[in-house]
């Protein structure tokens, strides 16, 4: 069973559990996505940015970047996902892929 706290206990909860909230989790080891080689890469063109949120945008993906959350892709690659971007009221971004082949 899972117990959503109200609001005004997110503080003390998150306090009480610091251990799990401190810093980025990341697997200790480099891992292998495995593609089935009878599928063919699929490249989807890029989804476009609103100008007005371009350079916050671009701050959040350098401060992604320097955490090692992401990597700049500096090759060519088989392989390409439209990244879709939305602006929460909080002025913080959700990120998501779309995996469709």
């Amino acid at each position: 069973m899972v117990v959503k706290p109200k609001e005004e206990q997110l503080p003390s909860f998150i306090s009480e559990f610091e251990c799990c909230f401190g810093e980025l989790g990341t697997l200790p080891k480099v891992h292998k996505i495995v593609i089935d080689p009878s599928v063919p890469p699929v490249i989807h063109p890029p989804r476009r940015v609103p100008i007005t949120i371009q350079p916050k945008l671009k701050e959040e993906l350098d401060r992604m970047e320097k955490l090692g959350v992401i990597s700049k892709v500096t090759e060519s690659t088989d392989w390409v996902s439209s990244l879709v971007v939305v602006e929460k009221p909080d002025g913080l971004f959700v990120f998501a892929l779309i995996r469709r082949i």
